[in-house]
């Protein structure tokens, strides 16, 4: 697991959920979270994707593991949240534009790829949400993206 300070907020970036992964991110999370202040709130933000919400044919092997994570962020949303920490679980519904998919945006018009700076300022939103109106899911797609 990696910590990185990125001006505040602090971010625990971990691989996807394996049974034992799920012990170290609570070992490693858990004890700061409910025992310090640190200041900026406390949040945990897990990433998921369509297939966390049904399966699709031929896509098994992704859809297990996403119902798993999102399963897990709904169960530790709710030991957590009352201790005020806020669990978040944002899907991805598309491509993320990098060099690998650049070229679709010729193909599929502007603004088609999900910008990572775009989904970098939702995810800090999130954090930033007050507690009278803090959000769990949120589905994330561009303008494009069939539904």
């Amino acid at each position: 697991m990696t910590t990185a300070t990125l001006g505040g907020p602090q971010l625990w970036i971990s691989s996807p959920p394996a049974p034992d992964s799920r012990q170290s991110l609570r070992r490693a999370t858990y004890p700061q979270l409910l025992h310090h202040d640190l200041g900026h709130g406390r949040t945990i933000i897990f990433t998921g994707a369509t297939a966390a919400l049904r399966g699709s044919a031929g896509f098994a092997n992704l859809a297990v593991p996403k119902f798993g994570l999102r399963a897990l962020a709904q169960s530790m949303a709710r030991e957590l949240g009352p201790g005020g920490v806020h669990i978040g679980f944002v899907i991805i519904d598309g491509q993320i534009e990098s060099e690998r998919y650049r070229h679709l945006i010729d193909v599929r018009g502007e603004d088609s790829l999900l910008a990572p700076d775009a989904i970098a300022e939702l995810y800090l939103q999130l954090h930033r949400q007050p507690r009278s109106a803090w959000s769990h899911e949120i589905d994330v797609r561009p303008w494009s993206e069939k539904f």
